[in-house]
């Protein structure tokens, strides 16, 4: 997944959940279209901003996860020594000296 990515779908998420709510509580509420529409432009606006913030936090604690779990791949059993971190661990007994 490319960097920001989670950061942008989180973002969009949300903030086509927010217009989505607005126009369905306008609707029942049987408010006027141009105040429906307005009011959902600016909860999709805020949403989105909630979005972003929630979305790079989330994305920030995946990275911090995925550079705190590869050093632990190159020293897991089987790793060839100086094995670059998270470089594929292969074990052949029959080759064994």
């Amino acid at each position: 997944m490319e960097p920001g990515a989670l950061t942008r779908l989180t973002a969009a998420i949300l903030g086509l959940a927010g217009f989505a709510l607005s126009i369905v509580a306008g609707v029942v509420a049987s408010n006027p279209l141009h105040t429906s529409v307005t009011r959902a432009l600016s909860a999709m606006l805020v949403c989105a901003v909630v979005g972003v913030v929630v979305g790079a936090m989330a994305e920030s604690v995946v990275r911090q996860r995925i550079a705190q779990s590869s050093p632990r791949r190159a020293s897991s059993p089987g790793a060839p020594k100086g094995a670059a971190p998270g470089a594929p661990v292969t074990h052949n007994p029959i080759n064994q000296t």
